[in-house]
């Protein structure tokens, strides 16, 4: 197998077995390769309850506020997710099932917003952290070694944070998010040693910060905007990122010299749509801006320098002492994969376009200079997974090339790094078709 590939891989996804839960049936990548299932807070055990208001615990999860009212008039999703897939309430039975298949890994999330639903300052939420306490240690007397995301897409905060100050946007969360972590690690850092500090922080700071599902107050008290185009973007990873640094700082002063920690991010594939030189170039951005602004600093200790060269004085600087405690502080550059788009240069005479402060446009789309998300088809992008429609995974290509694509570029990019996918694959209950097992297979193939 190509080096270059990977180095570890731990899967979400059911679909990696050919045949029902036979462990037999496993695919066989050699004992480099680490298989496992994962879940995350929400999507795994629901929102905490609902109170007799309608409301969650003060509004404590930004996930359930988000899918009731979206920040518009009409629902986002039109339900708050309080159940999902029913995680908290048979959590039991989920451990027995993972001891029946013989699997041996999993990455999981405990909520913040569920254990301290009004901050780090408020209440601690006991009854829950004892089912997190038996959870874990059923875990691991079944020999499943459970791999701790702190954060999940950036969101499972408690609702104070955003709005009191906006809270990735502001300094301050820094300091809340540091608390939340190192209380978890030293709380667990004998059941748990692999840890990752953000999973998908992305999804967070591209999507949510720049599009209307969030509305918090600015940093800047006497500020009265809802966004900051040209900030809002670098500043929210800039602050995960601190985040990340001081973390890993603690991590090494406990001593523990097997413990591990690493940032996930979110990675489309970015087909080039000609072969020019400047479509190329315009590829090769979006991985370093997808990518590179999250794990490189946790290798040389700051942004890429072609970010910094775009970005100019509205990327963030680092400190010197931010700048050695990120340095080499992750052990696993970690990817999400799903899907690829077609991607072009925006404009072929420079490298980086002028940002232009009235355009309202994210400064972070703009510096990249592409158009992206093109056209595509059967033949350039592979098949719909969904080829009939609709809101679930509209989108989603089968392009298994793609996975493999993304992660010689992190190999060429970051050389002598390991290498961890952790999310592939398409809900069974998405696709009627058949497709999501033929997607999974194929990406596995």
């Amino acid at each position: 197998m190509d080096p270059a590939l990977a180095l570890a891989l731990l899967i979400s996804s059911l679909n990696l077995v050919t045949g029902a839960n036979d462990p037999s049936t496993f695919l066989d990548f050699g004992d480099d390769f680490i298989f496992g299932l994962a879940w995350d807070s929400f999507q795994f055990e629901g929102s905490p309850p609902l109170d007799k208001n309608n409301n969650t615990a003060s509004n404590t999860q930004r996930w359930c506020e988000w899918a009731l009212n979206g920040g518009q008039d009409t629902p986002y999703m039109e339900i708050c997710g309080d159940v999902v897939a029913g995680g908290w309430t048979h959590m039991e039975n989920d451990v027995s099932l993972l001891r029946s298949m013989q699997m041996k890994h999993v990455n999981g999330q405990i909520s913040w917003s569920r254990v301290y639903p009004n901050g780090m300052g408020g209440e601690m939420n006991e009854t829950a952290l004892l089912k997190y306490d038996n959870m874990l240690q059923s875990m691991k007397d079944a020999g499943v070694e459970v791999w701790l995301s702190i954060d999940v897409a950036g969101v499972d905060f408690p609702a104070i944070y955003k709005e009191e100050f906006g809270a990735w946007l502001d300094e301050r969360m820094v300091n809340e998010y540091v608390s939340w972590a190192t209380f978890l690690f030293d709380r667990y850092s004998s059941q748990v040693t692999n840890w990752f500090s953000f999973h998908e922080p992305d999804t967070f700071c591209s999507t949510v910060v720049n599009t209307w599902r969030y509305n918090a107050p600015r940093p800047n008290e006497n500020d009265t905007t809802t966004m900051d185009y040209q900030h809002d973007h670098y500043n929210c990873i800039h602050n995960m990122l601190r985040g990340h640094a001081r973390f890993s700082r603690h991590i090494k002063a406990s001593g523990l010299e097997n413990a591990t920690l690493s940032i996930i991010s979110g990675a489309d594939w970015p087909i080039p749509n000609t072969e020019s030189d400047a479509d190329i170039a315009a590829s090769d951005r979006l991985m370093i801006w997808q990518l590179g602004s999250w794990i490189e600093p946790t290798v040389t200790g700051d942004y890429p320098p072609e970010m910094r060269a775009a970005a100019g004085d509205r990327l963030p600087q680092f400190t010197n002492e931010e700048k050695e405690m990120l340095k080499n502080s992750s052990t696993y550059a970690g990817v999400d994969h799903y899907t690829n788009q077609i991607v072009e240069a925006k404009d072929v005479d420079n490298v980086y376009c002028e940002y232009n402060v009235s355009s309202l446009q994210d400064a972070m789309t703009s510096d990249i200079c592409i158009n992206y998300y093109l056209d595509c088809d059967d033949e350039r992008c592979g098949p719909l997974v969904n080829p009939e429609g609709g809101d679930k995974m509209s989108y989603f290509r089968r392009y298994p090339e793609g996975l493999g694509n993304v992660l010689r570029w992190m190999g060429k990019r970051w050389p002598g790094m390991k290498l961890l996918v952790a999310e592939n694959g398409v809900g069974l209950d998405e696709c009627s078709n058949g497709e999501a097992t033929r997607s999974s297979q194929n990406y596995l193939a």
